[in-house]
C-alpha cells in the first residue's frame, strides 16, 4: 500500500505549533484602549450635538462635567433640566480646565463663559489618556485619535 496522507497525530502535531506560534506573534488586544476612545468619542459628539442645536434652534444646552460622567442640561426659563446622565467607566475620570466645568455655545457657535479649553479622559490603571479641545473663538470640538501616555498634571 501506498498511501501518501497524513496521520490524525501529525495533524494534531502541526495544528499544536501553529496554535503556539499564534499566540506569541499576536500581541494582545488591549480592550481598554478600545474603551478609553470610545468614552472620548461619546463625549466630543455629545459637545457637538450642543453646539449644533444651539447654533441651529437656538436651545441652550449645557454640559456639566464631573469626574465620573457628565449631565447634559437644558436651560430654559423655568431653570436647567437634567436630560442626560452619562457615567463613564469606573477605571476612567474625566479631567479638565474648564471653568467651573461647564461646557455651552452662543448662537454663533463660539464657546460662552470660558468654556474653551482641553478635556482628557484618564485611564486611572495606566496613565494612559485621551484628549480633546474646545478651540476658543471658533467652537471647533477636536478628538485627537490616539491614546496618549505619561504624566499628567491634574
Amino acid at each position: 500500500m501506498n498511501n501518501k496522507a497524513f496521520t490524525m497525530i501529525e495533524l494534531i502535531f502541526v495544528v499544536a505549533i501553529l496554535g503556539i506560534v499564534l499566540m506569541i506573534a499576536i500581541p494582545k488586544i488591549q480592550f481598554t484602549d478600545y474603551e478609553l476612545k470610545a468614552e472620548g468619542r461619546r463625549l466630543c459628539s455629545d459637545i457637538r450635538y450642543i453646539r449644533l442645536v444651539r447654533m441651529t434652534e437656538g436651545k441652550l444646552y449645557k454640559i456639566q462635567l464631573k469626574k465620573d460622567g457628565y449631565n447634559i442640561l437644558e436651560v430654559s426659563n423655568t431653570g436647567p433640566k437634567i436630560t442626560k446622565r452619562v457615567k463613564i467607566n469606573e477605571k476612567f475620570e474625566i479631567a479638565d480646565n474648564l471653568y467651573e466645568s461647564m461646557i455651552s455655545f452662543s448662537v454663533d457657535g463660539a464657546p460662552r463663559n470660558r468654556s474653551a479649553g482641553t478635556i482628557k479622559i484618564i485611564n486611572n490603571d495606566n496613565a494612559e489618556y485621551c484628549e480633546m479641545t474646545i478651540v476658543p473663538f471658533t467652537g471647533r470640538v477636536l478628538l485627537k485619535d490616539e491614546i496618549l501616555k505619561g504624566r499628567l498634571k491634574k
